[in-house]
């Protein structure tokens, strides 16, 4: 089975849908452990954005991985809903209130599934009051603020804002990314950590958690 792991790596690092999702059939039916399964994928993605920011992969690549990814997590869903033994860390994302991009966004979404958290994905367009009922009700120790639009990163302090109001701030990590977003723009308003892409956000959450 150990060949058919490598074999699936292998698949999702060179963008081969057909073929990994073929392979994740074959190991869920071999009752493959689960975590070797979600192991094998986040191996994968770390790869594919090493190459990424390497500029050897450019966003295609990436959002593709993604979406194999997505693929291979759907198929093995029975296997890994029964092996579940705990919650898992939660992650609140959103795109701010009058922003409706969301491609940087989504790829982070399943990177960070696809490493075993819990990501609760509220979408775009989000208001200031739906993100901290989510970090209330998710128990979140991570939120993540998409914003490319510049006319809507006032939305970032506002809600950064509401979370200290709600003595929230303090038991949260806020990380803030997208096209409007510079590293002294999130220090300027209270966020803790600013990621240029998706990769880069997560290894930042992986170090925070």
């Amino acid at each position: 089975m150990s060949e058919q792991i490598s074999a699936l790596e292998k698949a999702i690092i060179e963008i081969e849908p057909d073929n990994a999702e073929t392979i994740a059939k074959e190991l869920v039916e071999a009752n493959v452990n689960p975590k070797e399964l979600v192991t094998a994928i986040s191996r994968a993605l770390v790869v594919v954005g090493k190459k990424f920011q390497d500029e050897e992969y450019y966003l295609p690549e990436l959002v593709m991985a993604g979406e194999i990814s997505k693929s291979i997590l759907a198929i093995a869903d029975p296997i890994l809903k029964s092996a579940e033994s705990g919650p898992k860390i939660s992650i609140v994302v959103g795109t701010v209130q009058g922003d409706l991009h969301d491609l940087g966004k989504n790829i982070f979404v399943t990177f960070a599934s696809s490493a075993g958290f819990n990501v609760v994905d509220l979408g775009n367009d989000v208001p200031t009051d739906t993100f901290i009922e989510a970090v209330k009700n998710e128990n979140a120790r991570v939120l993540g603020l998409s914003c490319l639009l510049t006319a809507t990163d006032k939305e970032l302090s506002k809600v950064i804002e509401a979370l200290k109001k709600e003595n929230l701030r303090d038991k949260v990590m806020v990380i803030i990314g997208g096209a409007a977003i510079t590293e002294e723009l999130v220090k300027e308003i209270g966020g803790d950590a600013f990621a240029p892409d998706a990769i880069t956000g997560l290894e930042q959450i992986k170090e925070w958690l």
